[in-house]
């Protein structure tokens, strides 16, 4: 992973959060893909590889089945190990009671603390790509 610049998807279904997440992140020099449905999200994740997810938890098409960003997250960390996920997301209760216990809530948004926050997953990502390849 730290032969290129970092890759950063940002899964979130709306549109004002995708461009500032967006906007945040390639400021701080990381390529940024972005989804605004699960489905979409799973089709980046089969064709490339990224070192952070950032994800919300209600997405429009989430279903009665629960597949929303919780879910995807879940996903990500079962098939795609590699990948950190962090989330951002509305329903900071929600997010609480499915145990996850860092995440941002959107109301209380702190843009110099969730730079930092992918800062460190990207950290992270590329030292336990570093220590595979040893």
């Amino acid at each position: 992973m730290t032969d290129r610049q970092p890759q950063i998807l940002v899964v979130d279904d709306m549109g004002n959060w995708r461009a500032l997440l967006r906007t945040i992140l390639e400021s701080e020099g990381y390529a940024v893909y972005t989804a605004a449905r699960f489905s979409e999200a799973m089709t980046l994740l089969q064709e490339r590889t990224f070192h952070v997810a950032v994800l919300d938890v209600r997405l429009i098409d989430a279903d009665p089945a629960n597949i929303d960003g919780l879910y995807l997250r879940g996903k990500i960390n079962t098939h795609w190990g590699k990948t950190r996920t962090i989330v951002v997301t509305g329903y900071g209760a929600l997010a609480r009671e499915y145990g996850v216990s860092g995440f941002f809530e959107k109301s209380a948004f702190d843009s110099q603390n969730f730079r930092e926050a992918v800062a460190m997953a990207v950290e992270a990502a590329e030292r336990e790509a570093s220590a595979q390849q040893s």
